[in-house]
């Protein structure tokens, strides 16, 4: 079960933004955004705290404002996480485990798997981590 709060999350995202550390990635159609996607090595992330290795990235959520979903526009912001990956030395990137949060739509959890498989995620070989989606090297 997720035992942070979504104000805890907050919390460390606005201490990260403070800090100067990039956050992830937001995608703009017209005048302002309309998608965003947190992305970073797995090690920035308060849960996976003490993960071993800065080279695995985690795309830790991905989301499409309520009115724009359907458009396909997570999977072009997908891409360029990964592709943001790579170009700052990640190996690896993950993506979100099912069960995340305790709240989680299935249906949705279903869209955002196939989403993430569409990018070229697979199953991890670790039954630690059931759900938990990966591309290697060679983003």
């Amino acid at each position: 079960m997720h035992a942070r709060t979504a104000e805890q999350n907050r919390d460390d995202l606005r201490t990260r933004v403070e800090q100067g550390v990039p956050a992830g990635l937001i995608a703009y159609a017209g005048p302002g955004p309309v998608a965003w996607c947190s992305v970073g090595p797995v090690s920035d992330y308060a849960r996976f705290a003490g993960a071993a290795d800065d080279n695995v990235w985690l795309v830790g959520c991905l989301f499409t404002r309520r009115e724009r979903r359907g458009e396909g526009l997570g999977w072009p912001l997908l891409r360029a996480a990964v592709d943001y990956a790579a170009a700052n030395g990640a190996t690896g990137i993950e993506g979100p485990p099912r069960g995340w949060r305790p709240d989680d739509d299935p249906a949705s959890l279903d869209a955002v798997m196939r989403l993430f498989r569409s990018a070229g995620f697979h199953d991890t070989p670790d039954p630690g981590a059931a759900g938990l989606l990966r591309r290697g090297a060679g983003l």
